[in-house]
């Protein structure tokens, strides 16, 4: 993939590589499918080299997704229909010191792992309907999680210019996670046993996920 990116472009000669000591770089990352959505979720990072063979970066990724969703004949009950709102958000940071090698090619390959951590927003809202009316009932959730943990990568980073180079990376997490939950329930109009109801969950838990690959551009300065 990358060469293909690459094919028509001057690729920089080793001395004229960015990466050297004391250069800063902002690295601007998104998913494999290269249409529009793969810029939900992208990564903006800052790295500053010590030397052309180690660096640091902090990154900040970002996540919002708001939609309604219909599910058919999926409460139990014959002939009655479920809408859901939905909205969905996230914010993460994660710090990284890479290590950087090169071999007779101008491509660099690097690894690292480092801090990780990431806050999820969800809140649906969902509402019963029996045939093409509305029954009064339903439910609203809030989701609120967060993870923390440790954060790998691998990649390669391939000079094009002076002032710009091509990545291709991969990365998993290991994490610990909390969240909590409230949903409240509304009864039809008229239900003898209350306007609402409601209860709290909260789970703790570890995970290992995979962020999958992604591809970005590295611009010196």
């Amino acid at each position: 993939m990358l060469a293909l990116l690459t094919a028509p472009l001057a690729v920089a000669q080793p001395d004229d590589s960015p990466i050297q000591a004391g250069a800063d770089a902002l690295l601007f990352q998104i998913g494999p499918d290269f249409d529009i959505d793969s810029f939900t979720g992208s990564i903006i990072s800052y790295k500053w080299h010590q030397s052309p063979t180690r660096a640091r970066r902090i990154g900040v990724s970002g996540y919002f997704d708001v939609g309604v969703e219909d599910r058919e004949q999926n409460t139990g009950v014959a002939g009655q229909n479920q809408e859901v709102n939905f909205q969905v958000a996230s914010v993460g940071a994660n710090f990284v010191p890479l290590t950087f090698r090169r071999g007779d090619t101008p491509v660099y390959l690097y690894h690292g792992f480092g801090p990780t951590a990431t806050v999820f927003f969800r809140r649906y809202e969902t509402d019963t309907e029996s045939g093409s009316e509305q029954t009064g009932s339903g439910s609203t959730e809030n989701q609120a999680e967060v993870h923390a943990g440790l954060a790998g990568v691998v990649g390669v980073e391939w000079p094009v210019s002076e002032a710009i180079s091509l990545v291709g990376e991969y990365g998993a997490s290991l994490t610990g996670r909390y969240s909590q939950s409230r949903r409240t329930y509304r009864s039809p109009p008229g239900d003898p046993e209350g306007a609402q109801a409601s209860d709290r969950s909260t789970r703790l838990g570890v995970g290992l996920s995979q962020a999958g690959a992604r591809f970005g551009v590295s611009v010196y300065f």
